[in-house]
């Protein structure tokens, strides 16, 4: 009987087996596991806000790109207007 509990492992270690953690044998090991799977989340959240950050300035970019040439068509249109030029 305490072999069959062994075997089959704690509660809390059964949902992470069923999730890819199939070759961790110990408790120790499930516990190593999911520190590097914590370890992969932080590093990717960290890339993922350095993106979103880079992002922000280009969109920032963008957007002053936008103003200034629908600032240069107005005049133009203006300009063309004026002159009685048509494009």
């Amino acid at each position: 009987m305490q072999r069959d509990q062994i075997q089959s492992g704690p509660k809390s270690m059964r949902s992470p087996l069923r999730s890819g953690y199939h070759r961790v044998r110990t408790p120790l090991g499930l516990c190593q596991a999911v520190m590097d799977c914590i370890a992969t989340a932080a590093k990717t959240t960290d890339r993922r806000r350095e993106v979103e950050s880079r992002l922000a300035v280009e969109q920032d970019k963008a957007r002053a790109l936008a103003g200034e040439t629908a600032e240069m068509q107005a005049l133009s249109s203006l300009m063309m207007g004026h002159f009685g030029v048509g494009s």
